[in-house]
């Protein structure tokens, strides 16, 4: 049949295959349909077969990663780890192992492969070396799966058919996820994800970086996607999840997103207007166009009905004063202190939030920031520290690779230039938002990442750019050996943190029978797990098993010794346990890893007041209320240690503080009117506990404390009614009866004092 075929016709079949029918090719050839499908058959066997359903699963991730991030993130018993986390582990690896072992894997032929390759050997060998080697492996599993997301992108996507579907996928998504932090900003909440109360559309992700950083990445591909749309209905459907998607990203008030965008606009504006482009403009443009001036219009009206401008929050990026500013300053010189610390190799894959605290402390004093940061806020620093700095250059390596490959395939005018072109856009805008937030390496803006990566590998010449990996038998072998280390690997960790959030879920709840018998069965599958330690002695220190509780937390310090967190937990065991010297020696640790520690200092004062050491208690709850400087609860606590200092003008002005701040609280007025009484002014102590009773009427500490400033005063008959009032209450009260008998014999009533006493 084929024999009828010139070369030119077969050439022509092969350029056009991706972009066009088989039909059509037909009709344009003048062959039938069969002897264009039989050529495009042998060019390609079993790969239109496998392409549908590999790329089904590219649309699946795109699709339901951003979902499942944004339902179940914050949830306390099915956290992102646990979810998202098992889900890409089994089902890529096993994807990825069973491809390998049929001999169906294949890998494009690009100068990308090498730089990624060598990032994942440096970050196995740092997992080796790693503080935390569960931790480390476990991300490194989650690298393996963008990893094959690269993979699959860069070997399935062959078809513009595909492009626009890919294209449509991300646009439904992101509209999707904005449309419900749009709804959430206003009040409407159906799946629960309880937004807190930040004043921006944040609740789907709860964090406004990650929603604008997703968002942006989003827009990055979708824009120049829609240059491949055909149809005006497909055109305007994209242009409304657009606008949505560009209110979404408006309403998160994300600088970095809108950073990212724009670096990803004038990317895509500069290689459109270079004198060596091959593009010109046409009708492909005019979309393209029209969203844009959308999300300009609606970010214009967002901005004029918000007080706070968006002028004004890019010119705060200038203030190196403003809050936000000054903490990525803390996390970037933390992580570069973490980074001389061990410079090669780092602390291994994933580990940051385990280290941080070891070096965050010089930096910390003087501001007012809690420390415990989740990520550096940049995604360069983090890699330096968690894979030293061979990692941060591999990072650098596969961008300048990216863009030096992808430029020059958008210049050379092929086919694919403007799938290429799509995805330097994505990889500019996330590139960008790397600088200040992080966005290569997590769930969502990761994927679309190195998915973006893969496209700039797109090419329709078929299988001539690609190459084939076969399941001959050593590599059968090697990956059956592979599979079983992974996937003892992914279910040890599973179990572990499943039963650990078992555990979590039963804490928060109170039912600690259930939540120690979770958490112990969580360190069985990982003893290393400082946490499960620690909130098993948290469990046995409110049962009041003390000495049980003091080894948890022991045990949890020798596996993380540079958490604050354990050693504030350890010292409340031994203030519980009145050894107050070991209470204080841990109180001082936990300072000297986090100084912005409100509670720590809060405790501390405490011990020092009941030692007697007053000014030491001064001292403490001034720190303290640098920090957090509305505090009531410190304000009254510090007008306590005033008072027992002897200083009650400062202590009278500070507890006049605190009930300015909650003036319903009647222990504060209580001990104001000591304070008063102690300093003279019982007409004034009179007054405040009077209004101490009247918020608590039942109190009969305050009746006596009241009674005896009348008996002080000389009004005897109503210091008897509030000793009798708090003995009615009180019948126990052996103050309250001692107190009566006495004002009763100064007062004459000799045998009612007899009576009483």
């Amino acid at each position: 049949m084929d024999a009828k075929l010139t070369g030119k016709q077969k050439r022509f079949i092969r350029k056009h295959r991706s972009s066009m029918s088989a039909r059509e090719m037909a009709k344009i050839l003048g062959l039938s349909r069969g002897e264009v499908l039989g050529v495009m058959g042998r060019f390609e066997p079993e790969a239109l077969r496998r392409t549908k359903s590999l790329f089904g699963i590219i649309i699946a991730a795109v699709a339901i990663v951003p979902l499942i991030y944004a339902r179940f993130y914050y949830s306390p018993l099915f956290v992102l780890e646990l979810k998202l986390y098992f889900v890409q582990a089994i089902g890529l690896s096993c994807l990825c192992v069973s491809l390998w072992r049929r001999g169906k894997l294949y890998f494009a032929k690009s100068p990308l492969n090498f730089p990624i390759l060598v990032f994942i050997g440096v970050a196995v060998i740092s997992a080796i070396f790693s503080v935390d080697k569960e931790i480390s492996f476990r991300s490194l599993i989650s690298m393996a799966a963008f990893a094959l997301v690269y993979c699959l992108a860069s070997t399935e996507v062959r078809e513009n058919r595909q492009v626009r579907t890919l294209t449509f996928a991300v646009a439904t998504v992101a509209a999707a996820v904005s449309l419900y932090s749009l709804l959430q900003l206003v009040g409407v909440d159906p799946l629960n994800l309880k937004v807190k109360g930040s004043g921006r559309a944040a609740a789907t992700f709860m964090n406004t970086n990650f929603l604008g950083a997703y968002l942006s990445a989003g827009l990055a591909i979708v824009l120049p996607g829609m240059a491949f749309l055909k149809t005006d209905r497909s055109r305007y459907a994209v242009l409304v999840m657009v606008a949505l998607t560009g209110a979404g990203l408006a309403c998160s008030g994300s600088r970095a997103g809108w950073v990212g965008l724009i670096a990803a606009l004038v990317f895509f504006a500069a290689i459109k207007c270079a004198p060596r482009a091959s593009f010109a403009p046409s009708k492909r443009m005019r979309p393209i166009l029209m969203a844009i001036l959308v999300i300009v219009a609606i970010t214009t009206s967002i901005n004029y009905f918000t007080s706070d401008s968006f002028v004004s929050r890019f010119a705060s990026m200038a203030n190196l004063g403003s809050r936000s500013v000054e903490h990525r300053f803390i996390m970037w010189k933390t992580s570069l202190d973490a980074v001389r610390a061990r410079p090669v190799l780092g602390f291994g894959l994933g580990t940051f939030q385990r280290v941080y605290p070891r070096y965050q402390a010089p930096h910390l004093k003087g501001t007012e920031f809690y420390g415990l940061s989740k990520g550096a806020h940049n995604d360069y620093l983090e890699t330096a520290t968690s894979c030293g700095l061979l990692g941060l250059a591999c990072i650098l390596w596969i961008l300048a690779t990216a863009y030096i490959f992808g430029i020059r395939r958008v210049r050379s005018g092929s086919d694919g230039a403007p799938v290429v072109l799509t995805g330097l856009c994505c990889v500019t805008a996330v590139s960008v938002i790397a600088v200040f937030h992080n966005a290569i390496f997590t769930p969502t803006t990761g994927l679309l990442f190195w998915l973006s990566l893969g496209l700039i590998n797109y090419s329709s010449d078929g299988r001539e750019s690609i190459s084939e990996c076969k399941g001959t038998l050593p590599r059968k072998i090697f990956s059956a050996m592979l599979a079983l280390i992974f996937g003892y690997i992914i279910l040890v960790s599973f179990f572990s943190k499943y039963y650990f959030g078992r555990g979590s879920h039963y804490l928060f709840k109170k039912n600690y029978k259930e939540a120690l018998f979770y958490f112990e069965k969580s360190t069985r599958y990982n003893s290393r797990n400082p946490l499960a330690h620690a909130n098993i002695a948290v469990i046995q220190k409110r049962r009041g098993k003390y000495r049980m509780s003091l080894e948890e937390f022991e045990a949890a310090i020798r596996i993380d010794p540079d958490n604050p967190k354990i050693h504030h937990g350890l010292g409340t065991v031994y203030e519980a346990m009145n050894r107050s010297g070991d209470a204080v020696h841990q109180y001082e640790k936990a300072l000297s890893l986090n100084p912005n520690s409100v509670e720590t200092y809060n405790r501390l004062a405490m011990i020092y007041s009941a030692r007697g050491q007053h000014e030491r208690a001064i001292g403490c709850y001034k720190k303290a209320l640098k920090i957090d400087v509305g505090d009531h609860g410190l304000l009254n606590g510090l007008g306590v240690a005033y008072a027992r200092a002897g200083r009650y003008q400062e202590a009278i002005a500070c507890l006049k503080r605190a009930i300015a701040v909650k003036p319903s609280e009647a222990s504060y007025r209580q001990n104001l009117a000591k304070a008063l009484a102690d300093s003279g002014e019982h007409v004034h102590a009179v007054r405040e506990y009077r209004r101490a009773l009247e918020m608590s009427p039942d109190e009969t500490e305050i009746m006596i404390a009241l009674g005896t400033e009348y008996a002080r005063s000389g009004d005897l008959e109503r210091a008897r009614e509030m000793y009798q009032s708090a003995l009615d209450r009180d019948p126990k009260s052996e103050k309250a009866r001692r107190s009566l008998a006495i004002v009763s014999f100064h007062a004459g009533y000799y045998d009612e004092s007899s009576r009483v006493e």
